[in-house]
């Protein structure tokens, strides 16, 4: 059993090692404003970026937790197989995210968020705005962190189920399921009601300090949610009959037009209130 938990620790070790990592090369990439900050801010951007860093590596190790939970029930050969094929595929679309977000900041100012989507509908611009980068430096990026990453992959799966002992169905599986449920603790960032959102890791004046703490496959799942809630008006808590109704009391049809705004011979003053909404 002892295996297996080490184990569990060690994949979930991986992922928030390598966000980190990608962190750094962020930072290095952009070294033009890197430059200007001070081991301090440095120091915040690693420290306020380490929730959501375990956040995201919380929801990629779901399904291997649960793999290694029933794994008596697999052939090792089968469990090490579905292991490494799926961290393989994560990895792929990971270090692919990873490296779009280092040119997007370049062209757009902003981390890679679910904008660029927009592009898929019209594919001339989207060439258009791509043909500019450094397309062959950053295939070459991807592909040396691929690798690299690739091959701790292969050595922790590898090396570490080769080590696995037997141990009985109970009490590993009832420890492993309570591990698993665990991981929902840095999925929300925290013990409170409230879930993790990108604002609650700013901690600076500077621009570039804040967004250099998201984690970017973090924040591109998160706007691209952000993207199908906003199809739904949320101040909308009752039926769209029931709501024509309520309407068609408190403003009868009439044959009269109805002008909400009266213009006299003096200058009419319209007072605006502009609201400001709570940060994300």
């Amino acid at each position: 059993m002892k295996e297996r938990i080490q184990f569990l620790f060690l994949y979930y070790i991986f992922w928030f090692t390598y966000f980190t990592c990608a962190k750094l090369i962020f930072l290095g990439y952009h070294i033009s404003e890197a430059k200007h900050l001070t081991l301090e801010l440095i120091y915040g951007v690693l420290k306020n970026s380490v929730v959501m860093d375990l956040s995201m590596a919380a929801y990629l190790s779901v399904i291997p937790f649960l793999l290694v939970t029933f794994s008596h029930y697999f052939k090792k050969s089968k469990l090490e197989s579905l292991l490494y094929s799926y961290t393989f595929f994560l990895t792929v679309i990971i270090t692919f995210i990873t490296v779009i977000d280092l040119e997007v900041y370049n062209v757009w100012k902003f981390r890679l968020d679910a904008t660029p989507l927009n592009y898929l509908s019209s594919p001339k611009e989207a060439f258009a705005s791509a043909k500019s980068s450094p397309l062959l430096q950053l295939f070459i990026s991807f592909l040396i962190l691929l690798a690299i990453a690739s091959y701790f992959v292969y050595r922790i799966i590898s090396h570490n189920l080769n080590k696995w002992k037997f141990t009985k169905k109970i009490p590993f599986i009832p420890v492993a399921l309570v591990l698993t449920l665990l991981l929902t603790i840095p999925m929300r960032g925290s013990f409170s009601q409230q879930s993790l959102k990108p604002g609650q890791l700013y901690f600076s004046d500077n621009y570039f300090v804040n967004i250099s703490t998201l984690n970017t496959p973090w924040y591109f799942g998160y706007s691209l949610l952000k993207q199908f809630d906003s199809k739904i008006n949320p101040y909308s808590f009752f039926p769209r009959n029931i709501i024509n109704q309520n309407l068609e009391k408190l403003y009868p049809a009439t044959d009269k037009s109805f002008k909400p705004l009266i213009q006299v011979n003096k200058q009419t003053n319209v007072l605006m209130i502009v609201v400001e909404s709570l940060t994300d």
